[in-house]
């Protein structure tokens, strides 16, 4: 009888990771920051210790090394998360539209949260402070009420405004302050303490008389070099009826009335009435405010970033074939691509200057003909971009002989005289190509041979030979191969037009708008 086969099975062991072990967190203080410029919300402080299952506070490098996230709503800048011993501190951003906020604190063995409600309470809109001139000082008059319809008592003003008297509670529970409100037109924001130690958030609308009128500025664009998305630059402008010196200076967004409070780069310099401050901004329009005790004035400005740009051009503007100096080149930016827009360039000599336009980076301007020779220095005009003034000579000469062709047309312009030829230019397999006698205005000595069917043009030491139908031509002696052949059409011998022109020393040059083929001597 056969033995029972004995199986053996491989034993599995499953690993997880530990449970995190639950924890607590023990918040000691929430108390505002300061930090009122948000709107609906506020930047409060949470203080506190994270304790152990057993109630002990954990050591610091315990808590360094968990995270704090929040349920509804979000943190401030974590970069301010400081550490005292086993405490730890931290900004969150609340809003007075919460209730509540659950914290919660991570770590790889332990895990804590709580339930966060923050002694700031948003009341409303208290009554508007009403003020002039003659009596700046005015009340403040509300009702608080905590998140439970019950309502809260202050004690005594914080922040927001300068008190100048006792908090006044009267028999509807409603409280009164006589303060000094902050006059921009803006919300003001008020800080209070209750009886109990709460506190509490509240603001008001500024309303009262001034006198308004607006900034004299020196430029209402003004430009700078930007760097990290930033503007930097500086605007000057004057206050006008009373000393700048005397009033408040501020930057604000002009739609929002948002004050911008890290434009304002070093001190505000002030003389007399005139200002001049240096600001960091993003491109985009903005609103200068100078608030006095009694007046305030305003003006809006541009802020457009000044982009380095350079010169690509040759450092000599020489004749052409009209007898005037030349100006051919770019102005790019730093990727090296044109500059994109109309600009001007101002060139300036010892005894002249002239002006001449710019598109889109491109350079192609005949200098004017009362314009001396000389050097002349070249400075951009542009909004958006920069340079530096680069120096040119110009240089004058007798104009160089020059014929010009159009295409099906017999008429040409020799050196400024029309004259006509027996055939005109032609287009064929897409060269140009002239009767064998054209060349003869610039001076080439051209011959034609019946017997060996050759044409021979000269011009100073260059010779070329062409033989009707044949592909390859001699030059100076040697056997270069054309473009196209010599061949006859109507009787009439017609040659390559640029294989000759070039060949011979001269310089082609080929109009497409116009269909026009010049010769010119170099």
């Amino acid at each position: 009888m056969a033995c029972p086969t004995i199986g053996f099975f491989p034993t599995f062991y499953l690993s997880f990771p530990p449970l995190p072990v639950n924890s607590q967190l023990e918040i000691t203080s929430i108390r505002p920051s300061g930090d009122l410029s948000g709107g609906n919300q506020v930047e409060i402080w949470v203080e506190g210790y994270v304790l152990d299952d057993n109630g002990e506070q954990l050591p610091p490098e315990v808590i360094a090394s968990g995270y704090f996230t929040i349920s509804n709503g979000p943190l401030a800048d974590m970069t301010r998360l400081t550490f005292t011993g086993n405490k730890f501190s931290f900004p969150i951003k609340f809003s007075m539209t919460n209730n509540s906020l659950i914290l919660m604190w991570r770590h790889e063995r332990y895990s804590a949260e709580y339930t966060l409600t923050p002694q700031v309470v948003f009341a409303g809109e208290l009554e508007p402070i009403t003020w002039s001139m003659t009596n700046p000082v005015t009340l403040i008059r509300g009702t608080l009420y905590d998140a439970e319809g019950k309502v809260i008592i202050p004690s005594r003003l914080l922040a927001g405004g300068e008190a100048k008297g006792a908090i006044t509670i009267h028999s509807d529970n409603s409280f009164s302050l006589p303060v000094i409100p902050n006059n921009r037109g803006l919300y003001s924001y008020f800080i209070l303490e209750t009886t109990d130690g709460d506190t509490v958030l509240a603001r008001a609308r500024s309303e009262g008389s001034r006198i308004s009128g607006n900034i004299l500025l020196l430029n209402s664009t003004i430009k700078g070099p930007l760097e990290n998305g930033k503007v930097y630059c500086s605007l000057t402008g004057s206050a006008r009826r009373t000393p700048a010196a005397a009033g408040e200076l501020y930057i604000q967004e002009p739609v929002t009335r948002r004050e911008i409070t890290d434009a304002i780069q070093g001190e505000v310099n002030f003389r007399e009435d005139w200002f001049n401050v240096q600001l960091a901004l993003e491109p985009g329009t903005y609103e200068v405010v100078w608030l006095g005790d009694f007046d305030l004035m305003t003006a809006t400005f541009t802020v457009v970033p000044e982009m380095e740009a350079s010169f690509v051009l040759p450092n000599t503007a020489l004749d052409d074939m009209q007898g005037l100096p030349r100006l051919i080149g770019t102005i790019v930016d730093t990727e090296g691509k044109p500059i994109v827009g109309d600009a001007l360039l101002q060139a300036r000599g010892d005894i002249a200057a002239w002006i001449m336009s710019v598109k889109n980076g491109t350079i192609d301007h005949r200098v004017p003909s009362q314009l001396p020779a000389g050097e002349y220095e070249l400075t951009l005009i542009h909004d958006g971009y920069k340079a530096r003034p680069v120096s040119i000579s110009i240089e004058r000469r007798a104009a160089p002989a020059y014929v010009r062709y159009t295409i099906g047309q017999t008429a040409y312009d020799a050196n400024g005289v029309i004259k006509h030829l027996t055939a005109a230019p032609m287009l064929y397999q897409s060269h140009t190509v002239i009767p064998v006698r054209a060349l003869d205005a610039i001076g080439v000595v051209s011959n034609w041979d019946n017997d060996t069917r050759t044409a021979t043009f000269v011009f100073g030491s260059n010779k070329v030979e062409l033989v009707l139908n044949s592909p390859i031509a001699k030059v100076n002696g040697k056997e270069v191969t054309m473009p196209i052949p010599a061949f006859s059409s109507n009787g009439r011998t017609m040659a390559p037009f640029r294989f000759v022109g070039e060949s011979l020393g001269l310089m082609v040059h080929w109009n497409w708008e116009t269909q026009e083929v010049t010769l010119t001597e170099r």
